[in-house]
């Protein structure tokens, strides 16, 4: 991952569906049954198939951010049905999820019924005569890297960006200065550095969903 990818690459999430800034790894299926990560993972699973909500809300903050990561790459770029098809496979879990013993045996779940409702999504949008969104079946839906292609698709946008823009981005999200930071180093009040951040944030969710559509 590219130096500036690390921390940027929330832009695209903080700006637009407000979740948080580290990327969750793909979950590798374990030899050990017993890591921590397994157990929290069936003690959740357990709980959230006996009704508990207070479970559910715990596996919501926990993965959703990654379900939404998915969704977005199923969705080719477009925020909407992104936030639509994860807030669907949430759901989905709340109803359907029945106790599991790994990581990997949850998220390997969780991605198939993601394939699953953007095949319904695309036969649906057929019937109705609109372009599609999602892609054409389940099983024409290749197995993505979400934060991979997230990752390509913001180090394109980067370097699309206008020099200035692109240094403002870095100042910010890289080396973490506040507004009033990089306005006293740019001559600029902090009021007027949030107007040209905000641009170059919109900026980059534009190029960042039009290299997603490129990918897919």
């Amino acid at each position: 991952m590219s130096s500036h990818s690390t921390s940027i690459l929330a832009i695209h999430h903080v700006n637009v569906a407000e979740i948080g800034l580290t990327l969750a790894g793909g979950a590798e299926e374990s030899a050990r049954s017993n890591q921590p990560a397994d157990r929290e993972v069936a003690r959740l699973s357990r709980a959230i198939a006996a009704g508990d909500d207070a479970a559910f809300r715990e596996f919501y903050d926990r993965f959703h951010d990654r379900v939404f990561r998915l969704a977005l790459v199923l969705a080719r770029g477009d925020e909407t049905a992104a936030k639509e098809l994860a807030q669907t496979v949430m759901l989905t879990a709340a109803e359907k999820l029945g106790p599991v013993s790994t990581e990997a045996h949850l998220w390997n779940w969780l991605a198939r019924v993601a394939r699953q409702q953007c095949g319904k999504r695309a036969r649906r949008n057929a019937r109705e005569g609109r372009v599609l969104v999602f892609g054409e079946s389940p099983e024409a839906v290749a197995e993505p890297d979400p934060d991979r292609q997230l990752e390509n698709a913001l180090n394109t946008a980067m370097d699309a960006l206008d020099a200035d823009a692109r240094r403002l981005v870095e100042m910010f999200y890289h080396e973490g200065q506040s507004h009033q930071e990089i306005g006293e180093k740019l001559g600029a009040s902090p009021k007027a550095i949030a107007n040209r951040m905000e641009r170059a944030r919109g900026k980059l969710r534009e190029l960042i969903s039009k290299g997603l559509r490129r990918e897919s």
